[in-house]
């Protein structure tokens, strides 16, 4: 259904889709793990999206649309919302390398939601649990995978970012998050993002 939509946007005049993400967060499982059933398996997940990513690709190919699209992902979510032990991106690249498949994603992406939890400005942005802090680790820890991967070349999207302060005692959208988005962006920027 994918090329099917691909192909009909442009068989209607629709050419300025240029970009195709399979689906978002897969590390994300609801598929228990371990003898208790308590721990959650992230690989059940990252399966699940190389499946329906190769299809994407294959269809892609068969319909002579692929050269057409460039393909985003996996947008691996921050370690603090994943397991830190189990690296998406890294664990797609070990299984994609040596196929058919191994120069599939044209951008590697990944998310970035710092979540300090303080309660005044100074804290929150400048403290070492701070948002400059916590982007900075994300962003330092995503550089790791990609050069652990071997893909720190390719082109890479922070495709989602922005902060939260909903544990502060700030609340929710107040104007401190502007603060905290610049924090964080300089973070990105400081670690070759731009």
């Amino acid at each position: 259904w994918s090329t099917q939509a691909l192909l009909n946007l442009r068989a209607n005049g629709v050419t300025n889709v240029e970009y195709v993400m399979p689906f978002t967060e897969s590390g994300y499982s609801t598929r228990p793990s371990g003898s208790n059933g308590d721990e959650l398996d992230p690989t059940y997940c990252y399966d699940e999206w190389m499946i329906m990513t190769m299809a994407l690709q294959d269809a892609l190919v068969s319909k002579g649309i692929r050269n057409n699209y460039k393909l985003i992902g996996p947008s691996q979510s921050e370690h603090r919302n994943n397991n830190r032990t189990v690296r998406f991106i890294e664990y797609i690249y070990e299984k994609f390398r040596g196929t058919e498949y191994e120069d599939m994603i044209d951008i590697n992406s990944m998310h970035c939601y710092p979540n300090p939890s303080r309660s005044s400005y100074e804290n929150t942005v400048y403290s070492p649990e701070g948002t400059y802090a916590n982007a900075d680790d994300d962003f330092s820890w995503f550089d790791e995978i990609l050069v652990n991967a071997g893909v720190r070349d390719m082109e890479f999207w922070c495709d989602e970012y922005f902060t939260m302060s909903t544990d502060a005692d700030l609340g929710d959208n107040v104007g401190m998050q502007m603060t905290q988005f610049a924090a964080g962006m300089t973070a990105g920027i400081n670690n070759g993002v731009n």
